[in-house]
């Protein structure tokens, strides 16, 4: 599986010394370790949105854009882990990584968002479904017409879904 080499040392010099910002490395049980970026405005203790990168994406590049648009306002009280993908913050051309979500969904008892897009060309929308029902908890699943895999973002009116999303979580 090919993955494009994103780094962006910009986007990191840039967040380096920000208040909140803090890069973040940790070893999963499987002995692998995994690299990311955590945001926590104001440093005080929250609950924690948890986004898992894509193919193109990069912790630094991801969290630059949000700081640089003001998109934090979307994620008021809440702290902020990006995790990069394996190969992603080291990074590497090829990775053979599989990614079974199916697996470890049914022990995700929080709340969860989906956002699919029928015009994925990554990631089929009948996946984005099935792995919807597979979650424990509640589920809100947000469907997209038109958009391919690397344009959700800028959607209009995406962001305010997620924000509408997390104050209907933060009372569950």
């Amino acid at each position: 599986m090919f993955f494009y080499n994103i780094d962006s040392p910009a986007a990191r010099a840039h967040l380096q010394g920000k208040p909140g910002y803090s890069e973040v490395e940790f070893t999963a049980e499987n002995g692998k370790t995994y690299h990311g970026m955590m945001y926590q405005p104001g440093g005080e203790t929250a609950p924690l949105i948890i986004y898992f990168g894509g193919n193109g994406e990069c912790s630094y590049q991801r969290m630059d854009m949000l700081e640089t648009n003001d998109r934090w306002q979307y994620y008021a009280g809440y702290s902020y882990l990006y995790v990069d993908y394996e190969g992603y913050g080291p990074m590497k051309l090829l990775v053979k990584q599989k990614l079974p979500s199916y697996e470890f969904a049914p022990n995700v008892t929080c709340p969860a968002l989906v956002i699919a897009s029928h015009s994925d060309e990554m990631i089929p929308y009948s996946s984005s479904e099935r792995l919807s029902k597979l979650f424990s908890g509640r589920v809100e699943f947000v469907a997209l017409e038109s958009e391919n895999h690397n344009n959700l973002f800028p959607v209009d009116g995406i962001y305010d879904r997620i924000q509408s999303f997390l104050e209907g979580a933060a009372f569950e």
